[in-house]
């Protein structure tokens, strides 16, 4: 499977392609940058494209700080996680604090980030998927009740979007090419002001996307 070329031996395969001269979609650099969401956040944030406001601590934690950016309830990420595994809803800045003490051995291969949580966009996000700098499919996604993070692994429900609007295609090919890449699924939060791009996959396959629309997707 394509996925499993996030995996250092797959990455080295495609970084000797790249030597060689040949096309590679996507690079090994747009790959692990989107690999790595404090990245992610940084270049899309660089880029001017709206996203949710990351910190990843070090050190001491600066709780006055953490609250007065994220507010209270905070979403704490792995900077690798896929598939909304490594991803918890912290209610308040103490439980966030008890999880860096919790993993204080672990965080040295895979860091914890605190997100900015988006209550307007619990249990509910939007896969655009983006080939080329053109969207080609769109796809709202519904989280199984109860539940806050709306990912298909975990048992959410795709629903074909056939109309995209000019905000939504704009952010979506906006942050695919701040992250450099040729084609990648784009997923974006509803939030008070509008859309905001919460996380990119360089991986992500059609599978789901073509079944949900009852089309094959065209690229």
């Amino acid at each position: 499977p394509y996925t499993t070329l996030f995996r250092s031996q797959g990455l080295a395969v495609l970084r000797q392609f790249e030597v060689l001269g040949i096309r590679v979609v996507n690079s090994v650099a747009g790959i692990m940058a989107a690999r790595d969401k404090g990245y992610t956040a940084q270049l899309l944030a660089a880029a001017g494209v709206p996203t949710p406001t990351t910190f990843s601590p070090s050190g001491k934690l600066n709780r006055c700080l953490l609250e007065r950016c994220l507010g209270s309830r905070l979403v704490a990420k792995r900077t690798a996680s896929t598939r909304g595994e490594g991803v918890l809803l912290c209610d308040q800045i103490g439980t966030f604090e008890e999880l860096l003490m919790m993993t204080a051995e672990s965080r040295r291969q895979s860091p914890i980030l605190a997100q900015q949580y988006i209550a307007t966009s619990k249990g509910v996000d939007m896969r655009v998927i983006v080939v080329g700098g053109h969207v080609v499919g769109c796809f709202r996604r519904q989280a199984r009740s109860g539940d806050w993070k709306a990912n298909v692994s975990l048992g959410g429900e795709l629903i074909h979007q056939p109309h995209v609007s000019s905000e939504i295609e704009s952010l979506a090919v906006d942050a695919t090419r701040a992250l450099g890449l040729d084609y990648c699924g784009v997923d974006l939060l509803f939030a008070e002001q509008g859309f905001v791009v919460n996380e990119l996959n360089a991986a992500c396959d059609f599978d789901g996307t073509a079944q949900a629309s009852g089309n094959k997707v065209n690229v």
